[in-house]
């Protein structure tokens, strides 16, 4: 909002018009006009809702501005008096005026007389009475010379006259009143302005705010009222809709039978227009804003329209946002709206945007290991909307130093909106881990490439695969998956390292070859106020990620192989991991993970569970304990700093953590349970000590982080003295 303030001065008086006489030269030099503007100026651009930009200006005196030119400044026109000889003041007046001196030698009595008549000329729809009683002087009253001067200062800035004259006749006083005051009578002629005699006020059409309050507001009373004055309020009615979001409110007045009506319209569309649907029908796009028009030849449809101002297409247009993401798939977002005149007709334009009927994306795949040395290549998905949701996926790479060819394609097709189904099958090549708990794709290649560590044992898998999945909700699923495929060895093709070159790396484990049918269960939720997900084998899981709080995320699963699916191998095994994230004071919060897997026979040697390293007890080494069960718990106390930046909208930060771990494994066949003296000694713990930093750019891309922790073993060999170092990128849970 910007405030300004107009000032005219006046011209020398030689510059004064012709018609200037003595009795308006006197004061002509002492009057300056004012104007007071306001400027309204509302840019909404950056709200949800994209209304466009408005712009209004309210003169506090009259609104005389140029409607091609608003930015103009107010001129003096129709201002009444010495500096024009028009009608209806434009600007105010400004009188200057001279305080008298407090000395009482130059005090002088001003002369009194007395008003023996008052007589009133020239009025021909203004009765005389009603201007006599506009007049503080009456009959019979005493007055002095200034008053008079004042009388018809006051007379002339009257909306009822154009003109006022004044001038007085002194009468003969007896003899025997000589003493007293002379007696003038007085006489005033006056050129009326264009006048309305209204014995009523009527407001029609106003839905929106009662009758009382806009007569009270715009003092709206009976009696003589001038048209430029009954056109002002009119316009000044019409500005106060306005304000208040009315943008197609006009305001009319008439005079029917000695009564003056308004009438308001406080405006309804007509036409709703939307722009960029060609999958969306228009009758979904109406149905989703909810909004009652009136029909383009004027008459009502089957419901009264609802009268529009800004505020209820703000809310209509965030109904229909949210209807729409909820119920129709094509639909990606609401590029803007605006409303507008069009021949004579109320418009809002809605433009929409639909999701693309093809999106693909591309990943790389940088790998390094002892079993293929460097492995390059890429991925990609597609999503496709030809009949409702496909998503293809491909990727194929290749290890420099085994020569050995790993493709991955697949396609799944999605069904439902409310309540989504998804169907799924896919082809794959592929080398896996001979571990459950895996490491991070950088982790590994870190460790294997530059220190020469060989922390993980590799297999191929060269099979099919289909699977269902059922989400709930946004934050849950189901996925029932069935798995044929043969397991085969994969040996070492490479030493290299960038440390460690003339080391000898340890050779890749053997695994029991053979054919695996798997069907499998799981239900997975997440409720952290930060998520992230990873993309393994086509599917989307849930992943740690750096800025969660609070909330809670697990996993369910019970798998099934062999047996009457045939194959080589032949078990049950159930799994289970429960992470809960507690925010204590602050910046301060405490973590906690519980993670179990059970098998009901011996596992082959490629499914074993291990602790030690990775993500299990970081204060033992990679994989040191190994068996078919497995326990683990997870204690973290976390600080968390984050900073946003104002510009790009990033988020950086750092984290300190302490942590506890404890676990135990054991084989199929023993009896951890038997008493509580044999569990504790199986149970295996550490602790330790870390630190990380991580960015979360803003959109949709994945927050990256590097942390480094230092974690000790508790055992008969505890020592301060040769912790475990590991550098990671990403949290553990």
């Amino acid at each position: 909002t910007f405030w300004s303030v107009e000032i005219a001065v006046p011209r020398e008086m030689l510059e004064k018009p012709a018609g200037l006489d003595a009795q308006d030269g006197s004061t002509a030099e002492n009057r300056w006009l004012f104007n007071i503007q306001r400027k309204v100026y509302t840019d909404t651009r950056n709200a949800e809702d994209l209304v466009l930009t408005t712009q209004r200006e309210y003169s506090y005196w009259l609104p005389t501005y140029d409607t091609e030119h608003p930015w103009w400044f107010h001129a003096p026109q129709q201002y009444v008096g010495a500096l024009s000889e028009r009608s209806a003041p434009a600007m105010g007046l400004l009188n200057f005026v001279t305080m008298p001196s407090e000395s009482s030698e130059t005090f002088t009595a001003e002369e009194q007389f007395l008003v023996s008549a008052i007589e009133i000329e020239g009025n021909t729809k203004i009765a005389t009475e009603a201007i006599l009683q506009n007049i503080p002087i009456q009959t019979g009253s005493i007055a002095t010379g200034s008053q008079l001067t004042w009388l018809i200062a006051e007379l002339r800035n009257h909306d009822w006259f154009q003109d006022v004259r004044l001038e007085t006749r002194q009468e003969q006083l007896p003899l025997e009143n000589q003493g007293n005051p002379p007696v003038f009578s007085v006489h005033i002629r006056v050129t009326e302005a264009p006048i309305i005699s209204a014995q009523l006020i009527r407001i029609n059409g106003n839905r929106s705010f009662p009758t009382y309050l806009i007569k009270e507001w715009f003092q709206l009373n009976p009696g003589y009222i001038a048209v430029a004055a009954t056109t002002l309020k009119q316009r000044l009615i019409a500005d106060f809709y306005s304000n208040r979001g009315y943008e197609f409110a006009t305001v009319k007045h008439q005079v029917i039978n000695d009564a003056l009506e308004f009438n308001i319209n406080e405006g309804t569309l007509h036409e709703i227009r939307f722009t960029g649907n060609s999958r969306i029908s228009r009758a979904e796009l109406l149905s989703a804003l909810d909004l009652r028009t009136q029909d383009s030849d004027g008459t009502l449809g089957s419901k009264a329209p609802e009268i529009y101002h800004r505020t209820l297409g703000q809310s209509k247009v965030n109904r229909m946002r949210r209807e729409l993401r909820e119920n129709n798939e094509h639909f990606k977002s609401i590029r803007g709206w605006r409303v507008q005149r069009e021949g004579g007709k109320n418009v809002m334009i809605v433009e929409i945007e639909e999701q693309p009927i093809a999106k693909p994306s591309v990943f790389p795949i940088i790998q390094f290991n002892r079993v293929h040395g460097l492995m390059l290549g890429a991925g990609g998905t597609l999503t496709t909307q030809f009949t409702g949701t496909e998503q293809a996926l491909v990727s194929i790479s290749r290890g420099f130093s085994s020569k050995i060819w790993n493709y991955h394609a697949g396609l799944e097709k999605g069904f439902f909106k409310r309540q989504p189904i998804k169907l799924g099958a896919s082809s794959y090549k592929l080398t896996d881990v001979s571990s459950n708990t895996y490491l991070h794709h950088g982790d590994a290649s870190l460790s294997a490439s530059y220190y020469g560590s060989a922390l993980q044992d590799y297999y191929q898998r060269l099979g099919i695969q289909g699977w269902i999945i059922y989400a709930p909700s946004e934050w849950s699923y189901f996925r029932l998956e069935f798995r044929g495929e043969n397991h085969d060895n994969l040996s070492k093709s490479t030493d290299w390292s960038y440390l460690n070159r003339s080391q000898l790396k340890r050779g890749n484990a053997r695994i029991e070859r053979g054919q695996l049918r798997n069907l499998a269960l799981v239900f997975a939720f997440d409720t952290r106020d930060h998520r992230s997900t990873r993309l393994q084998n086509f599917h989307t899981l849930f992943s740690a990620n750096e800025r969660t709080r609070r909330g809670w995320r697990g996993q369910f699963a019970v798998e099934t192989t062999g047996q009457y699916l045939g194959g080589d191998f032949d078990f049950n095994f159930y799994r289970f991991e429960i992470a809960r994230y507690t925010p204590l004071s602050g910046p301060h919060q405490l973590n906690v993970r519980v993670s179990g897997d059970f098998s009901d026979a011996p596992l082959p040697r490629q499914r074993l569970l291990h602790l030690g390293g990775g993500n299990t007890l970081r204060g033992y080494n990679f994989n040191r304990f190994a068996g078919d069960n497995r326990f683990l718990l997870n204690l973290e106390y976390r600080l968390i700093n984050e900073t946003i930046e104002k510009d790009s909208r990033d988020v950086f930060g750092w984290t300190l953590s302490c942590f506890l771990e404890t676990g135990s494994v054991w084989w199929y066949g023993d009896a951890p349970f038997a008493n509580s003296d044999a569990f504790t000694e199986r149970l295996k713990t550490s602790v330790g000590v870390g630190g990380s930093v991580f960015i979360d750019p803003f959109g949709n891309m994945p927050p990256w982080s590097f942390a480094v922790e230092v974690s000790e073993a508790l055992d008969s060999s505890f020592s301060l003295r040769n912790p475990i170092i590991i550098l990671r990128f990403d949290r553990i849970f």
